[in-house]
């Protein structure tokens, strides 16, 4: 935005056609270690989530619990974790022009921005508790085993 640089933080494996000019990339590659992938994100002003056909990736989770709002396509479970002008912005499936808009609202609004990241996070802390969601799973699983088995047809051996 203005006169500033964009610098674009990178990381997983392919290649990217070159940036537009003004937009600096930096290439991390696969990463193993969650501690690495931390910094990137916690780095980073922004996440965009491209992808069209997701249905919630784990990326657009990961950014948010390091307090990196997330701009992506409204698809999948993307309107479960992202409140458009909240923790970050849902734009329509394949619209290119609006995800452009969003993302550079997002970087000449840097009160807005930490306004997000701060929201992010807490959409996490708040609803992906990793010992609420396994005493979830938990509980969803022992009610399945002691519930009577439903009708189902045998397959044939």
């Amino acid at each position: 935005p203005g006169s500033q640089r964009i610098h674009g933080l990178l990381f997983g494996q392919g290649q990217l056609p070159p940036p537009e000019s003004g937009v600096h990339l930096h290439h991390f590659g696969y990463q193993r270690s969650p501690e690495q992938l931390a910094l990137i994100y916690s780095a980073a002003d922004l996440f965009v989530a491209s992808c069209h056909f997701a249905n919630l990736p784990q990326t657009a989770v990961e950014a948010m619990a390091c307090g990196t709002p997330v701009v992506a396509y409204d698809v999948g479970g993307m309107n479960e974790l992202i409140t458009s002008g909240e923790n970050g912005w849902l734009v329509a499936r394949h619209d290119p022009a609006e995800l452009a808009r969003r993302v550079r609202w997002s970087l000449e609004q840097p009160r807005a921005r930490q306004q997000m990241s701060q929201a992010a996070r807490h959409r996490i802390e708040r609803d992906f508790d990793q010992r609420e969601l396994a005493a979830a799973y938990a509980s969803l699983y022992e009610h399945l085993l002691v519930r009577p088995a439903l009708a189902m047809p045998r397959l044939a051996a």
